[in-house]
């Protein structure tokens, strides 16, 4: 097993396990009339874990998918306040910038 290999399932595993820990207390806010964003958005990163997992292209195509919402979502909530939108995108940012690793990449053709 070569090392992009285990870094490619380190990274599934981690965005697996960030998309359940939006999924349960999301849940709990939409029971609260809150907004299904969390939720939404931790099924969809659970489903790019899969595809990270399966080695197939769709992780990327549904993470941009990801920020995209995320963008006009933080954007309804927060307006055009940089310093209220900033922390409702930097963590996608981060994390999403790993898809640009050459070894994720590599183990993903």
């Amino acid at each position: 097993m070569s090392i992009s290999t285990i870094f490619r399932w380190l990274y599934a595993l981690l965005l697996l396990l960030i998309g359940l820990v939006l999924i349960v207390p999301g849940g709990f806010l939409v029971s609260l009339g809150g907004s299904p964003y969390y939720v939404l958005s931790g099924l969809a990163l659970v489903a790019v874990a899969f595809f990270i997992a399966r080695r197939s292209d769709k992780a990327i195509k549904l993470y941009g998918l990801i920020l995209g919402a995320t963008v006009r979502w933080a954007l309804f909530e927060a307006g055009l306040d940089l310093f209220a939108l900033l922390p409702r995108r930097a963590a996608w940012l981060v994390v999403g910038l790993w898809f640009l690793a050459p070894w994720l990449r590599a183990s993903m053709s």
